[in-house]
């Protein structure tokens, strides 16, 4: 009986197995790519975030995540932790979104929270009248005193250059007026009650920086709202 010839064994690997490890190839790319672009984005969000402790001195980590609930958390109520907590995440979140970095400071101090607003983000040169752009800006901080129950100092601050024009006569009468425009937004616009607000103003009196130069001088211009911790006036 003949013996039946060996079919010749092809070399390679099938067709079919060739294209299916190129999409699988392809697959794992696309991947790849997805969290290497949400990684990078991640990494420049908490850069950005850290950016906050430059000119006007947030206090943030240096991976961008906020140490404002770790400090205060201990010390009020769990809900009004969380609003304060919600609430500066979202101011920053704002700020970031509108690139305004430079001109909002946010700085927790014994006793309470200070947040900077520029004056040049704040208002025109000169003017009293407050910019748009900031109204989100102070609708959380409303949101955030309703939920406190806090007493709020609201400071105006300007450079050392002097100003005389038709309707201030003074660097300490300019802040002033500054300061309680925003006081007038939070009774007038969010019908917070006035008793739990004060102004003043301190000129060129209390300076960030020394008035040296055109950079320190603008940093200098600015208007500070205070919320003190220690006048929480918990619910019965």
């Amino acid at each position: 009986m003949a013996k039946k010839k060996k079919q010749p064994v092809e070399e390679g690997i099938a067709a079919w197995m060739a294209t299916y490890g190129d999409m699988v190839t392809l697959l794992m790319t696309f991947f790849i790519l997805i969290v290497s672009f949400s990684t990078t984005e991640l990494i420049k969000f908490r850069k950005a975030m850290g950016s906050l402790r430059g000119s006007m001195g947030v206090l943030l980590e240096q991976d961008g995540s906020s140490i404002i609930a770790k400090q205060n958390q201990s010390t009020m109520p769990n809900m009004q932790s969380q609003v304060m907590m919600k609430s500066m995440e979202d101011i920053e979140r704002y700020v970031f979104e509108m690139q305004i970095e430079n001109g909002v400071g946010i700085e927790m101090r014994e006793g309470g929270l200070t947040i900077r607003l520029n004056s040049a983000l704040l208002f025109m040169s000169g003017d009293t009248e407050i910019k748009p752009i900031v109204y989100p800006i102070l609708d959380h901080l409303a949101m955030m005193v309703i939920m406190l129950n806090c007493k709020v100092r609201v400071e105006g601050h300007t450079d050392s250059l002097p100003i005389r024009t038709a309707r201030f006569n003074s660097n300490w009468e300019l802040a002033w007026h500054r300061a309680f425009s925003v006081v007038k937004y939070f009774v007038d616009v969010r019908n917070l009650s006035p008793l739990m607000f004060s102004t003043n103003s301190l000129g060129e009196f209390r300076p960030l920086l020394p008035n040296t130069s055109v950079e320190n001088r603008a940093k200098n211009r600015r208007v500070e709202i205070l919320l003190d911790f220690d006048d929480i006036r918990l619910p019965r």
